[in-house]
């Protein structure tokens, strides 16, 4: 398991401990970015047999971490509330060309899910305090627990 790997899971169970039940958190959790007609005229979504987004085939980003809510009704079980991109050290002009376009492609699918880093990259340094594009900071301590607020 990478570093970021590592870290999202740990964020991702710090998180879990305070966010209410109504939401879930987890790391490689995949996102539409496409959605097609078939010749029939019906909608094909590339998800699985429980409703969810899957990766490739064309349809499914995976996401670092995704906070999300499940239902029961409509033609998906999973309602994306933000999805985060981590990333450590730099960030080169490749990753942000292709985040960029991630992110656009999955606000056409999800227009009121907040991308993040889409234009604010959340570059985490444990112990740093990591200054995002929009101008927003973040302090990311590494003493046993990952703690992480807007400063």
């Amino acid at each position: 398991m990478g570093a970021e790997e590592a870290f999202g899971e740990k964020l991702a169970t710090r998180l879990r401990q305070i966010l209410p039940p109504k939401y879930n958190i987890e790391t490689k959790r995949s996102l539409l970015y496409a959605v097609s007609f078939d010749d029939q005229g019906s909608l094909q979504l590339g998800q699985n047999s429980e409703r969810e987004p899957t990766r490739g085939g064309g349809t499914g980003f995976e996401q670092d971490l995704l906070l999300f809510e499940r239902s029961s009704e409509g033609q998906t079980s999973i309602i994306p509330r933000v999805s985060i991109e981590l990333k450590f050290s730099r960030v080169s002009t490749h990753d942000s060309i292709v985040y960029s376009k991630k992110a656009r492609r999955i606000r056409a699918i999800y227009p009121f899910v907040p991308v993040w880093p889409h234009s604010r990259w959340f570059q985490v340094h444990s112990g740093e305090d990591t200054e995002t594009r929009s101008g927003g900071r973040f302090h990311c301590g590494d003493g046993g627990a990952y703690q992480c607020r807007s400063a």
